[in-house]
């Protein structure tokens, strides 16, 4: 294989060094975030040094960086599909194996199965699954819109048998939200998709009533929300959402910067004009996660929302979302260059 013909020439790229600026901005308040909190992350993980869970994850973030970089220089007629495939088929293999692995192969966090440890790495495939399902919406989308419609609500349904076998309803509230705006968007409002909505919101309450953990939550939440507002505590909600400790150890105006900086970037992406449909679906897509996902956190910060608050794109810690994060924005770095006016 000819490494030239696989690699855009640096000297014609386009490229938003804006929106690369801000994905590190994140990641450089993030890491010093990180770096503030270590101690009590490293306990809570069972690390015997302090700074064992910082170190790890300024690992995961060079090397998160490094991935970046190299498919952004990738040609995206050769080499988007072979990637997005990959990502999502490895995923979906990873998340069946989670179904039959035993459970000392699985770490769970509040009674969720989140991780797959194998040979003392662990990874949680959920994360990458959407940007392999992005891809997968992009590339079907090509072959006609009846297609793209199964596979959107097929895609649905698999999010609902995994996440309920994960009993991780944050990532099925977060990936149910993002496809029904694909399908907005590809589709547009007409019978077949107001049947999915009607499914996916029957779906819904059966998935949450069936289930007296989540009705007890439900019910939690309620009483909590009479206040609108959470306690802020790091030592009550450190592991659930990254946000709350930046209001805590940051202060109100770096948490306020850090919320600009995420609408910025979505909307970074979603002005780019595209000549290939596939390439604006991903990018419609990636921007809709990555306000989704704040959202979400968001309104579990000050109460508004029963859901836990999912792991945030470009800004979470652990070494999941950020590979997952930088896998993202490198595919759509690869896009920008021959995929853009």
């Amino acid at each position: 294989m000819n490494i030239k013909e696989n690699i855009v020439d640096m000297s014609n790229e386009k490229r938003s060094y804006t929106l690369l600026s801000l994905v590190f901005a994140l990641f450089a308040i993030n890491g010093y975030l990180t770096y503030i909190i270590s101690p009590e992350l490293s306990k809570y993980f069972g690390f015997t040094d302090l700074n064992t869970f910082f170190l790890r994850h300024i690992g995961a973030i060079i090397s998160g960086a490094m991935l970046m970089f190299i498919l952004s220089r990738l040609k995206v007629d050769i080499w988007f599909n072979r990637i997005g495939l990959s990502v999502f088929v490895i995923s979906i293999v990873l998340i069946i194996i989670m179904f039959f692995v035993p459970n000392s192969m699985i770490s769970f966090i509040n009674g969720r199965q989140v991780y797959l440890t194998v040979g003392g790495i662990s990874i949680n495939p959920t994360l990458f699954f959407p940007i392999g399902a992005l891809w997968l919406i992009a590339w079907v989308h090509q072959k006609g819109r009846l297609f793209t419609n199964i596979t959107i609500f097929s895609l649905m349904l698999i999010s609902l048998v995994f996440c309920d076998e994960f009993n991780n309803i944050r990532m099925l509230f977060m990936l149910e939200i993002l496809f029904i705006i694909m399908l907005l968007f590809v589709n547009g409002i007409n019978k077949f998709t107001l049947i999915s909505l009607a499914t996916v919101f029957i779906a819904g309450i059966l998935f949450v009533v069936s289930n007296y953990h989540r009705m007890s939550r439900l019910q939690m939440w309620w009483e909590q929300s009479k206040d609108f507002m959470l306690n802020l505590s790091v030592t009550n909600a450190l592991h659930e959402t990254i946000l709350l400790s930046v209001i805590d150890k940051l202060g109100l105006l770096l948490f306020i910067l850090v919320i600009l900086i995420f609408i910025a970037i979505a909307y970074l992406i979603i002005r780019k004009k595209y000549q290939n449909r596939a390439y604006q679906i991903f990018a419609l897509g990636v921007a809709s996660l990555v306000l989704i996902d704040l959202s979400i956190n968001l309104l579990y910060v000050f109460g508004l929302l029963p859901v836990v608050a999912t792991p945030l794109y470009l800004f979470g810690y652990g070494n999941s979302i950020v590979i997952s994060s930088f896998l993202m924005v490198g595919i759509l770095m690869m896009t920008y260059q021959e995929g853009s006016k």
